[in-house]
């Protein structure tokens, strides 16, 4: 099945899941932009995601891959008038380092910013060797 087939499909079904006809049947696919941070305890994930609300929001880690995906979907009611706003779909993947706790990984979505604590399992933290004298 060629691409404008497969693109076309996909506008009706988005088109099809609302009765209002300003709800956009354009699906953008965007990669969020990212800083990573890290310090002794933990390695910490901020991402910019614009719009998109937690229900919208899956965060998967395994195999010591971390994927982010999220939708923005324009929540507009009203007369259509002039229709640009498009569906983003956020998409992103890391492949972090050994050593993180994965039971201990937590995310917080506060104005479009998500933050994603990624804790270091204990035996991989810097540990401090105390020196005796004899």
């Amino acid at each position: 099945m060629n691409t404008q087939i497969m693109a076309k499909q996909k506008k009706q079904e988005v088109a099809a899941k609302t009765e209002n006809p300003l709800v956009p049947a354009r699906i953008v696919r965007s990669v969020p932009r990212v800083d990573i941070l890290e310090n002794a305890e933990e390695m910490l994930l901020i991402a910019e995601l614009p719009g998109v609300s937690a229900d919208s929001l899956e965060i998967k880690f395994a195999n010591d891959t971390l994927t982010l995906r999220g939708t923005r979907q324009p929540d507009i009611t009203g007369k259509p008038v002039l229709g640009q706003l498009v569906v983003i779909e956020y998409s992103r993947s890391f492949v972090l380092p050994q050593g993180i706790d994965a039971t201990k990984i937590s995310a917080k979505l506060l104005n479009g910013l998500l933050e994603v604590h990624l804790p270091k399992a204990a035996s991989y933290k810097p540990r401090v060797i105390a020196v005796k004298t004899a």
